[in-house]
């Protein structure tokens, strides 16, 4: 499990950790919690959770086609 590992790198540092990562979790499963999304992108299976319950659940491309959803609203506003 991993809580919020890259949190306080910048984008360089937080990329070269993730990919070897990546790497290393490729045949593992992985708990990663993250509030900068752009940690969980390449995530096999994301979770959404509001107030303690699971409110949307699926790969990034599958989240983000989803009108209206909450991980594509707070993608949105990570990305301003």
């Amino acid at each position: 499990m991993l809580d919020e590992a890259t949190s306080h790198l910048d984008i360089e540092s937080e990329r070269s950790i993730q990919d070897s990562l990546h790497e290393f979790f490729e045949s593992v499963t992985a708990i990663v919690i993250a509030h900068r999304l752009t940690t969980i992108m390449e995530m096999d299976r994301i979770v959404v959770m509001e107030g303690g319950r699971i409110v949307e659940e699926g790969s990034f491309p599958d989240l983000m086609r989803l009108p209206g959803g909450r991980f594509r609203e707070l993608w949105k506003k990570q990305k301003i």
